[in-house]
C-alpha cells in the first residue's frame, strides 16, 4: 500500500512538472500551421503571419490578404521554409532579427516547429524563435526572432 501510495505520488509530481514545463511556453511563440496559413491565437485573437514587400511581417485576421498569407505546406514539411503559395521566388526570412519576405534561395531560413514553437537560427548561429511584438497578439503587431521561452 506504502508503495502504490509513493508511485502515486511520484507520477502526480512528474505531472505537475511536465504540465508546468509545457505552460511555460509563451503564448505569443506558439503557432499552428492551419489552411495554409501560420496561425497564433493568444490574446484571445485568431490572427496570421501576413507580409508586405520591404515591411516588416505583421499579425493580421486570416484570410484577409492570402496572397501573402497563405504558405506552401508542403515545402514547409520537408524543407522547413515558409515560401508563399502564390509568390514561389518569396518566403518569409529574417533581416536584423525581423520577419520580412525576402526572396527565396539557398540562404532563406530553415524553421522547425516542435511543440508549437517555430524554431530558427540566428546569423551567429543561435536558437530563436517566432515571436510578436510586445508580447501581445492584436492587428499590426510586428513579428521577429527572441529567445525562446521553454522547449
Amino acid at each position: 500500500m506504502k508503495l502504490m501510495k509513493a508511485i502515486s505520488i511520484a507520477t502526480l509530481a512528474m505531472a505537475a512538472i511536465s504540465g508546468v514545463a509545457n505552460a511555460a511556453i509563451s503564448g505569443t511563440q506558439t503557432w499552428k500551421m492551419v489552411d495554409q496559413r501560420l496561425e497564433n491565437t493568444s490574446n484571445g485573437q485568431k490572427l496570421c503571419l501576413t507580409g508586405a514587400g520591404l515591411e516588416q511581417a505583421t499579425m493580421e485576421e486570416c484570410g484577409s490578404n492570402p496572397d501573402m498569407q497563405n504558405l506552401r505546406e508542403p515545402n514547409f514539411a520537408i524543407g522547413g521554409t515558409l515560401i508563399l503559395d502564390e509568390h514561389p521566388y518569396y518566403a518569409y526570412g529574417i533581416i536584423d532579427n525581423k520577419i520580412y519576405i525576402v526572396q527565396n534561395d539557398t540562404s532563406t531560413p530553415h524553421w522547425s516547429h516542435v511543440n508549437g514553437q517555430m524554431i530558427t537560427s540566428d546569423y551567429d548561429g543561435h536558437e530563436k524563435c517566432l515571436d510578436i511584438e510586445d508580447g501581445i497578439n492584436v492587428p499590426g503587431a510586428k513579428l521577429y526572432i527572441a529567445t525562446c521561452t521553454n522547449k
